[in-house]
């Protein structure tokens, strides 16, 4: 009996997992991803009004703390959740720019 002809305990699971199903979804969403950062690049980078915003974001998110004293917890998560907004765009610029 040939390897290949052996019993295979996963041929019984019947997954219904289509394979080319599954790489043409994971494409697709890479696709997706891919024109989301072109977008943020472009609006971010490419115009003067998209690079002021987020240097002036980017300014604030240096000069701003994340955690005030007598505040609650929410409110830093608040604050931090705009933050990490803010890098996210930041990163995804730099990205683009590093052709990632």
């Amino acid at each position: 009996m040939a390897q290949s002809d052996e019993y295979n305990f996963f041929d019984d699971l019947q997954s219904g997992c289509d394979l080319a199903e599954a790489l043409r979804q994971h494409q697709d969403g890479e696709a997706q991803a891919n024109r989301l950062d072109y977008l943020i690049h472009k609006v971010f980078e490419q115009s003067a009004e998209g690079k002021e915003l987020i240097d002036t974001w980017e300014k604030a998110l240096i000069m701003t703390p994340t955690v005030v004293s007598g505040e609650d917890s929410k409110a830093d998560g608040i604050r931090e959740g705009k933050m990490s907004f803010i890098r996210g765009i930041i990163q995804t610029v730099n990205r683009v720019e590093k052709g990632e």
